[in-house]
């Protein structure tokens, strides 16, 4: 949960809606309401349209607290809000689709995604539909006339943008999410591959959706569960009565107040805790006081005995249909280190008689993930770290690899970049999209996939690694072939609402989008059990231009529950939980591994024959990535090993070469972390492929895997979308970002060539791509945040990056690679342990592979 990266303005819609003698218009009232005026006050504008049955209402920026919208007529509308800063940038928006019906009062909520720095209108905008939760699925309709929108049920994906981020290792739409509301008889967060029982679990039916009606008496027992799993079930709470007050917390955010997230601490450290809890009954509370008590809990499961943080007492209560927001402090308690939760049981006392007694307590996917620090002194120790620049010649051992000693590690400040790969379980696609378009240079088009309507989206993925800009690609044209992206993450939603492709044209040459259709698939393998097609067009320049399939009704029930992925969040895997850092760290941490400069050269040719090619992130791109703070995995939890070593395994491929090309990111992430961990995922053996010198297919200077290519990842697939197309060097975390978003295909779809750094893939590559995806660390949905970093400073940096590795991941790294680099201070024994020297500047990715320390780390013999 990030409200570091935005904050939460909830706008009430009252309308109500008067028949008018003329029977084609009403009148509508809208009346505003920012809760959260403290942080804002008098600041904000807003803008109200509309858009409904052959007509639209205008969009004209108000701060009066009402507006009267007349001439409405009765049908299916969609209100949009825009939010403004006093300076009249564009800062945030949300929207609802409702259906006005004659002779009808109708409450519902908005939610306003709102970020703390202006942002251009002509910016994007990123998801705006809002997390189900009390405050955000439409629980405040009291009628059953008023018929809302299909909500498809959201999933945790690196391209969707919710307002509210759940604990990491929740995924939105599990079991566990779901809710009932009494008063109107509704089940909220569920959906088609889930079933209920209202009878105690005696006979199960289907639900028809995200939300279900149901018929409930007093007594019955509400469960709900996954049918094709019907281990995962959750117990929604006992009728005790059809009318009355019903108080459910929503979210909890651990922080240092105005929500900003602190989702770590050290014993003894005072910190806020906040929640917002909400009355879905159809009455007011009347009792005096409301006990509010605040648990840390090692899962995300709250109960009376987990350990106690804070008893609160809040007064007054809210009324039937109110949202409120509160908080207190707590102390952290002395307790060790590792990942715990923070929710609430609210009444705790037991005081409020509520028409559901079962559902006080915070739920699984709304507690705050916390990471308790104890800070403790490892041992001396090293990293294995692996260069991209073959064996021997740059070293003094011919084996491709050396060490770095944690102190040095301190001393340099290195860089850590990694990404999320569920190796326990293999991805495969379910819906490609596939296009083909012209244009003379592919860095003047910003190409981007979605659902909904391509103005205010639901989902929306772009094709470039970079979030929110045109193709880094090059001046260059696309190739002549299709591009086919796996857009899997759409599976929720893609029956409900229409994909579109989107192309902005920067420049003033025109385009043509050739053909665009989307592939539903059983089974990857085989061919597709469907395919809808949309139209061509020709895209002018400056402009912005859109092609839609019409998707939305066009499978079964059965087809939607085929083409849902298989979960890449269950089973035993890590659990990651990380922040954007606020500014002063994030500052420190630029400072540190550098910004990206123009004036600068990143690639260098070293000796003749190798080259650098790392190149910093630019002050945008900084702002837009997560920090590691803690990672917890079954691997760990018993303590770390003494020493780890993944190079050794049978699923790391070998030493390779990239030659003269400034393709060390690439090689690192792609070639090296990629081609790992897509082997264990798979269980490929890579023991036995060598590196051969000499490629005879392409004459390539850096040579190629002698065998085992189509097990091996492309370096050249994700240099040459993040290098601009140019030869000067790329970034480690665009590389994780484009693997993340697009996959990367094997060795054998696109043979690395040091000679060309532009060239696009083949329609095969592509299509390979979507089946070797990497998976977004934690459960941030904003699409700009794909991957993580955090920087060496102390040993509780080195104790992650230890748990990092012996939780089965390898990780990038960034080193100084020239002249007066790291390899000049290799010993003997290919190791670097000096701490004299000032930290270095960087241009050169490589791969760390492990670590020895203890009793195991012997400086002299560091590879027996």
């Amino acid at each position: 949960m990030k409200w570091i990266t935005l904050f939460l303005i909830i706008i009430t819609l009252s309308a109500c809606i008067i028949q008018e003698e003329n029977p084609g218009g009403l009148l509508l009232y809208i009346i505003l309401n920012n809760t959260d005026n403290n942080e804002h006050p008098d600041t904000v504008y807003y803008s109200i349209s509309g858009e409904g049955p052959d007509s639209t209402y205008g969009d004209t920026k108000i701060r009066i607290n009402k507006l009267l919208i007349q001439e409405i007529i009765p049908g299916k509308w969609k209100f949009i809000i825009k939010a403004y800063d006093a300076k009249e940038n564009f800062i945030g928006t949300g929207s609802r689709t409702m259906t006005i019906v004659p002779d009808t009062i109708i409450e519902t909520t908005i939610i306003v995604n709102t970020f703390p720095e202006s942002t251009p209108e002509s910016t994007p905008e990123p998801v705006h539909e809002p997390t189900p939760g009390p405050i955000s699925e439409p629980t405040h309709e009291p009628t059953s006339e008023l018929t809302p929108d299909p909500t498809p049920e959201p999933t945790p994906d690196p391209t969707i943008a919710s307002a509210i981020t759940p604990a990491s290792g929740v995924q939105i739409g599990e079991t566990h999410c779901a809710y009932l509301d009494i008063t109107r008889r509704t089940l909220y967060n569920v959906s088609h591959t889930m079933e209920y029982s209202s009878d105690g679990k005696k006979t199960w039916t289907d639900c028809s959706g995200s939300i279900q009606q149901v018929n409930v008496c007093s007594g019955n027992k509400i469960w709900v569960r996954q049918k094709n799993d019907k281990k995962i079930e959750q117990f929604l709470g006992e009728v005790q009565t059809l009318s009355g007050p019903d108080l459910i917390p929503g979210m909890a955010a651990v922080g240092i107040g105005n929500w900003n997230d602190s989702p770590y601490g050290s014993p003894g450290e005072s910190l806020e805790i906040r929640t917002y809890f909400t009355n879905t009954g159809d009455q007011d509370c009347t009792s005096s006081s409301l006990h509010f008590r605040y648990y840390l809990s090692k899962d995300t499961i709250i109960t009376q005995s987990d350990i106690l943080l804070v008893d609160y007492i809040r007064t007054p209560l809210c009324s039937a249909g109110e949202t409120h927001f509160t908080g207190t402090n707590f102390i952290v308690p002395n307790v060790a280190s590792g990942i715990y939760y923070v929710g609430c049981i609210l009444d705790a006392t037991d005081v409020i008689e509520e028409t559901n007694e079962d559902n006080n307590t915070t739920r699984p996917c709304d507690v705050a993930g916390f990471f308790v620090k104890n800070p403790s002194t490892v041992p001396e120790g090293a990293f294995k770290i692996v260069n991209s620049w073959g064996t021997g010649g740059w070293e003094n051992k011919s084996d491709g690899h050396y060490w770095i000693t944690y102190r040095t590690m301190k001393k340099q400040e290195m860089k850590i970049v990694y990404y999320f790969n569920n190796y326990n379980e293999v991805y495969t696609p379910t819906i490609i999209a596939v296009f083909k378009i012209t244009h003379p240079y592919r860095d003047e088009c910003w190409i981007t996939l979605g659902i909904g309507d391509p103005e205010h989206p639901y989902m929306e993925k772009d094709l470039n690694s970079r979030w929110g800009t045109s193709l880094q690609s090059g001046h260059t044209s696309f190739p002549d072939n299709n591009i086919a992206v796996d857009i899997s993450e759409f599976s929720s939603a893609i029956n409900d609402l229409n994909l579109y492709l989107k192309v902005k044209n920067s420049g003033t040459s025109p385009g043509k989008i050739h053909n665009f259709s989307v592939e539903f698939y059983s089974d990857y393998k085989t061919f597709p059990f469907k395919i809808r097609t949309g139209s061509s067009c020709t895209f002018p320049g400056s402009a912005l231009t859109s092609v839609t399939i019409p998707t939305q009704g066009a499978l079964t029930d059965t087809e939607i529950e085929i083409i849902q992925p298989v979960s890449r969040t269950f089973g035993n895997k890590p659990v990651f939980i990380e922040e954007k850092p606020d500014r002063a760290e994030l500052m420190r941490d630029m400072a540190s591994a550098g910004v990206y400069d123009p004036d600068t050269t990143y690639k260098v040719i070293v000796k003749g024959k190798y080259a650098t090619g790392e190149v910093p992130l630019t002050a945008a791109d900084w702002e837009k990535v997560l920090k590691l703070r803690d990672i917890e995995s079954p691997m760990t939890r018993t303590g770390l090993p003494l020493s780890i070593d993944h190079s050794r395994t049978q699923f790391f491929p070998p030493i390779g070469n990239q030659g003269t090309e400034g393709s060390c990111a690439a090689f690192s992430l792609g070639y090296y972390i990629q081609s790992f961990t897509e082997a264990k995922e798979h269980g490929w053996d890579l023991s036995t492929t060598s590196w051969t010198r000499i490629d005879p297919h392409l004459q390539s200077i850096g040579g190629a895997p002698g065998s085992n290519r189509d097990k091996i990842f492309s370096p050249d697939f994700i240099y040459h979308q993040i290098n601009s197309g140019v030869d000067e060097g790329a970034n480690a975390q665009l590389a994780a970002a484009l693997i993340i978003r697009i996959g990367n295909c094997s060795w054998a779809q696109m043979p690395y060539n040091t000679t060309n750094h532009s060239k696009w893939p083949k329609e095969t590559a592509w299509r390979e791509a979507g089946q070797y995806r990497g998976y977004k660390v934690g459960n941030h949905y904003w699409d700009y945040h794909q991957n993580g970093y955090f920087i060496i400073y102390d040993d509780s940096d080195i104790d992650l990056l230890k748990r990092l590795l012996a939780s089965g991941f390898c990780v990038s790294t960034s080193v100084k690679g020239d002249v007066d680099g790291i390899y000049d201070l290799l010993d003997s024994q290919d190791v670097v342990d000096n701490v004299t020297i000032p930290k270095m500047s960087v241009n050169h990715a490589n791969t760390i592979v492990g670590y020895k320390e203890g009793s195991v780390w012997d400086s002299s013999n560091p590879d027996k």
